[in-house]
């Protein structure tokens, strides 16, 4: 098992994170982005649902979706591979601030697993420990930060440093995440992500479970460029700014 933690700033306050976590949800059910993915289930959950257990007996939103990845590899293997070996399950349990995503392949059972925890927090990455590991994981596992305004996305409305919204909060300087410390403002908070991925396949195993970690990061990096370049309307879609819970929930295609 490999584990490795994410620290992601985002120029947001608290609320208006939980506002854009929600929104990209909605839109990834009404528009999905990929076409190979199916949308299981979507529902809230109470304080007494099985799926409570999952964010420490709290309330929240519960995501099942699956991703068919036959389509994606060369014709040879999807004839050699055995039916139903490339799909892969996401479960995502959020209960704001905290929020975990259990991905699985079903074919491999236990030999496959990524558990990602995320816990958000009105700072800039300064917390210590913020997943109460014992001192012997904090010293072995690896900590980063990911800045939103860098690696440059293909999708040119996703690029923190080009996109502009009415609201003068955009685009992002390159000095961001210093001018935020030194603000002292409230609008600003930090994503921990705690990444643990299990490929127990002999020979194999070390070098796929760093790669799926690598593969984590690009995620998140992707995920949290469209937190807040959604903020104001795209492909038809109005952004969250401005919008309630209620409206967010609310949303249907255009």
């Amino acid at each position: 098992m490999v584990k490795q933690i994410y620290k992601i700033p985002m120029p947001l306050s608290m609320e208006e994170y939980n506002l854009a976590q929600h929104y990209v949800t909605m839109v990834e059910k009404i528009a999905p982005s990929d076409p190979d993915s199916e949308l299981i289930e979507m529902e809230e959950y109470d304080e007494n649902s099985e799926h409570a257990k999952e964010t420490d007996g709290k309330a929240g939103l519960y995501v099942h979706r699956r991703f068919h990845m036959e389509k994606k590899m060369p014709g040879v293997i999807t004839m050699m591979a055995p039916k139903g070996s490339m799909e892969t399950d996401i479960y995502s349990y959020v209960s704001f601030p905290m929020s975990k995503s259990v991905v699985k392949v079903p074919y491999m059972k236990e030999k496959f697993k990524i558990e990602i925890k995320s816990i958000q927090k009105a700072d800039m990455g300064e917390s210590e420990n913020v997943f109460s590991l014992s001192p012997e994981d904090q010293k072995a596992i690896k900590s980063s930060f990911i800045d939103i305004t860098t690696k440059p996305e293909e999708k040119k409305n996703l690029l923190p440093a080009e996109y502009k919204h009415s609201s003068g909060r955009a685009p992002l300087s390159k000095t961001w995440l210093k001018d935020a410390q030194d603000s002292k403002e409230k609008n600003f908070m930090t994503s921990y992500n705690l990444v643990e991925s299990t490929f127990n396949v002999w020979g194999l195993q070390g070098k796929v479970e760093k790669s799926i970690c690598a593969s984590q990061e690009k995620i998140f990096h992707s995920m949290h460029r469209e937190m807040f370049c959604y903020m104001g309307e795209h492909a038809k879609m109005p952004g969250w700014h401005g919008k309630s819970m209620d409206e967010i929930k609310a949303l249907k295609a255009p």
